[in-house]
């Protein structure tokens, strides 16, 4: 499982405080219980607050400032000067993505909007039985709720966007390698 957005939620760069449950998971990744890389304000808000606390009562790993690429770098910049770069954008995941998880890092390309996305490169080398790996057009419907689809009438905005942008048409190029080396 991953959670991923923009929470506007600033977090402070003190060591989560975990539940004698998440024993198992400190052992796994040691680094979780150490002081936060980045610059942060003096304290969590809010926000921050409610974000690491589902962190703590949840099987999920907030991967802000704990490697992995990920250093705390700011993702909001604001339109206006002066600009006060901070952290808004997170991500949570499972202990199973994590130990997939190899690179976090924000598009700094992606200048159309007052925060920078993050991206997350996976290497899975087992088989995940809870993870889907397949392409949207591989995706048969069966049953109702929520699946993500594929909008061919957006493809073209899609094409435009990938072949504009180095760093993503070079993931995509990478992703397209790492699955043929894989099969």
């Amino acid at each position: 499982m991953t959670l991923v957005g923009d929470f506007n939620a600033h977090l402070d760069n003190l060591p989560d405080h975990f539940p004698e449950g998440h024993a198992a998971m400190l052992s796994r990744f040691p680094e979780l219980g150490t002081t936060r890389l980045g610059q942060y304000k003096g304290r969590a808000n809010t926000a921050g607050r409610c974000l690491r606390d589902i962190a703590l009562e949840t099987p999920l790993i907030s991967t802000t400032g704990m490697g992995k690429g990920d250093n705390g770098q700011p993702t909001f910049f604001g339109y206006n000067p002066p600009f006060n770069p901070s952290r808004t954008e997170h991500i949570l995941m499972s202990t199973a993505l994590f130990m997939c998880c190899k690179q976090i890092s924000v598009l700094h390309e992606f200048d159309s909007a007052d925060h920078r996305p993050l991206l997350c490169h996976f290497s899975c080398q087992r088989s995940l039985p809870h993870i889907d790996l397949r392409l949207p057009g591989q995706i048969v419907r069966r049953g109702k709720g929520k699946h993500m689809v594929w909008r061919s009438e957006h493809k073209a905005a899609f094409v435009t966007h990938m072949l504009e942008n180095e760093t993503v048409l070079q993931s995509f190029r990478d992703s397209v390698r790492n699955q043929e080396h894989q099969s």
